[in-house]
């Protein structure tokens, strides 16, 4: 079972580093086919987040368990919109849905980006969840990033991620 293997790993992770570091775990973003009543993607990957269940709060359930201070997920930038109708996503209430099990849990929240956007819609929508994060890993940081094109809206996004008003927890 993906919750007692969680548990396993988590809990040597938390010996091994007892007192030394807090850690984390983080938790994939299976949005597809979450627009579904079966939820298809998530059951594949063994996540049960359907018939009443919210595989997300049973699994942040399991890491505050096994001593995680932390659960870091992805999508943030991503809306329920973004992705092609066929794709039956909505990423942007899955989010929502594992932020409030996070909160719920007693754990910090974590975030990233899942997808290469350097857009101001990409940025807003990430800048949305400022306020519950502990914590964001932007990933991808590429030579298309950082040039004349996108370089000064990326840096207006770091500005507004620091700017006050959002989350400074320390774990």
């Amino acid at each position: 079972c993906l919750k007692a293997h969680a548990f396993r790993v988590l809990s040597k992770a938390r010996e091994s580093f007892e007192g030394m570091v807090p850690f984390s775990g983080k938790v994939a973003g299976v949005h597809w086919w979450s627009h579904t009543a079966s939820r298809a993607a998530e059951l594949t990957a063994g996540y049960y987040n359907t018939n009443f269940r919210n595989a997300y709060l049973e699994i942040a359930q399991t890491f505050k368990s096994a001593g995680t201070s932390a659960l870091d997920f992805t999508c943030l930038e991503m809306t329920n919109w973004d992705a092609p109708k066929h794709c039956k996503s909505s990423a942007a209430s899955l989010v929502h849905q594992v932020v409030g099990a996070v909160h719920k849990s007693g754990l910090h929240f974590i975030g990233e980006n899942a997808l290469t956007r350097y857009d101001d819609h990409a940025y807003d929508t990430i800048l949305n969840y400022k306020s519950k994060l502990t914590a964001f890993t932007y990933l991808k940081l590429t030579s298309e990033l950082i040039s004349d094109k996108w370089f000064s809206k990326f840096t207006r996004f770091v500005e507004r991620m620091h700017s006050i008003g959002g989350s400074h927890h320390h774990y």
